[in-house]
């Protein structure tokens, strides 16, 4: 019976840690999306902002990766919302799964603005242009090369081909 309980905690300290590794290389895709993404000229020259929807630990790696200078921008910087009341405009926001169902409301209020949508979602739905998904036990991203051109938002190749392209 011990032996179980063991396991058991194990299992359970085992499936943290993946949890949090992902949240890692979350973030890290993130921060790299934003070094193979070209936003409009109005778009540049200023704070590159990162916003984060929703309870995710995403939000706090990715704070570790913003102090690096990123090409035609000032600086990068990345902010937590918890409520879409308070969305303010950034070039890649990061919704979490719990708030996943604001996607569509999300999408409306940013609709022209080159936002870059990033999801957890298995399909990309309506308004997202990159979602990530577990394929075994590896984390990759699906990318919508129609989300990204809808979004003004110039993609390099590279992006695509270490993604899986869906359209």
């Amino acid at each position: 019976m011990k032996k179980l309980g063991l396991i058991f905690i194990l299992f359970l300290g085992f499936q943290q840690f993946s949890t949090a590794q992902n949240e890692k290389f979350k973030a890290l895709f993130i921060y790299n999306f934003a070094k193979h993404l070209q936003w409009p000229e109005d778009r540049c020259g200023g704070t590159f902002v990162v916003g984060v929807m929703g309870d995710t630990e995403v939000l706090d790696e990715l704070q570790e990766f913003v102090v690096r200078r990123l090409q035609h921008f000032n600086y990068m910087s990345s902010i937590g919302f918890s409520a879409l009341d308070e969305l303010e405009y950034c070039q890649i926001l990061y919704i979490a799964p719990d708030k996943t169902h604001l996607l569509r409301k999300i999408a409306e209020k940013f609709k022209g603005q080159a936002m870059l949508i990033v999801t957890d979602e298995r399909k990309l739905r309506k308004g997202a242009a990159i979602n990530f998904v577990m394929q075994g036990d590896e984390l990759i991203y699906e990318i919508s090369r129609k989300a990204i051109k809808k979004a003004k938002i110039k993609v390099s190749t590279d992006l695509i081909e270490l993604g899986i392209a869906i359209d």
